[in-house]
């Protein structure tokens, strides 16, 4: 539930909303649950973004979102070019 009215929070862009419950669904997800907490991550890192917190290297490899490294470098360089090019491999990736 904490998980679903953080998304819809981060679609009404109330970050500081997603923020709260998005935090409080991935603290609470089972460690077992490696997909859930991945879900939860690729929203929760968006918002962490939107606020200005960049999420350490770790963190992205440890659950399985590797590919958000380009993102997070371009946002720490402020390379515009990059950072659409980086969202543009994302999408294509995540994509069925």
């Amino acid at each position: 539930y904490q998980y679903y009215v953080g998304r819809k929070a981060l679609l009404d862009s109330n970050f500081a909303l997603a923020d709260e419950y998005l935090s409080f669904a991935y603290r609470n997800c089972h460690p077992s649950s490696f997909r859930n907490r991945k879900l939860i991550l690729v929203n929760l890192i968006a918002v962490k973004m939107l606020m200005g917190q960049v999420p350490k290297q770790e963190l992205l490899m440890q659950n399985g979102l590797r590919e958000y490294r380009a993102v997070v470098h371009a946002m720490k360089t402020g390379n515009i070019g990059l950072m659409d090019d980086a969202l543009a491999k994302v999408r294509r990736d995540r994509e069925p």
